[in-house]
């Protein structure tokens, strides 16, 4: 399946996003912070690769209409 651009672009940036917040966690863990931007970074480095293996971006909408419903 041939991936489309903006898929890419997209995956990138998340990566990137995903290197800062990991970088930037782990430096305010190890002066006595929160491990909370660690995690968020090591997740957000997980995300990429559903973009990036060409699944379907309507599969987390869904998923997020979902979890919004409750709420409403």
């Amino acid at each position: 399946m041939k991936r489309s651009w903006a898929a890419v672009i997209l995956a990138f940036v998340m990566a990137l996003i995903g290197i800062t917040l990991t970088i930037g966690g782990g430096l305010l863990l190890s002066l006595g912070g929160s491990p909370y931007y660690l995690i968020a970074g090591l997740a957000m480095l997980a995300s990429p690769m559903a973009p990036w293996k060409g699944a379907p971006l309507r599969v987390a909408s869904r998923s997020c209409r979902a979890s919004a419903a409750p709420a409403v």
